[in-house]
């Protein structure tokens, strides 16, 4: 098998599993055991997630790209590749105010959540505008 043809199996193989995932496992239990398997769940569910938006990003496959980095966020809205990329892909395709809005989201989950800055490499990406 030639290594594109590992890369669309890994991808098709990345994007059936995530689909497997519903959400956390038993939220409405509250035992050591349900709170280690949710964790260790959605700890594969958002390595699955990356990694597929890793091999996404270089595909052209813009409207994707947006849809996982907006999936990787609403599964943690820390990771920093995905509000970066988010935010730039809106950027290049002209949508200036959304991308500012997305920028202050972000500055929100960074500076009011975490109580850190917003990550260099996405304030200059604003400031390169």
């Amino acid at each position: 098998m030639d290594s594109e043809a590992a890369a669309r199996t890994l991808v098709r193989t990345l994007k059936r599993a995530v689909a497997l995932y519903r959400g956390s496992f038993a939220p409405e239990v509250y035992s050591d055991w349900a709170s280690s398997l949710r964790s260790e769940l959605e700890d594969k569910y958002l390595w699955a997630l990356g990694r597929l938006l890793g091999e996404t990003l270089g595909s052209g496959h813009r409207d994707e790209v947006l849809r996982l980095c907006e999936r990787v966020l609403e599964a943690d809205p820390y990771h920093e590749a995905a509000w970066e990329e988010l935010i730039r892909r809106h950027r290049e395709a002209g949508h200036l105010s959304l991308s500012l809005r997305l920028y202050r989201r972000c500055t929100d989950v960074f500076l009011q959540e975490l109580g850190v800055e917003v990550p260099p490499q996405i304030v200059e990406l604003m400031r390169s505008a």
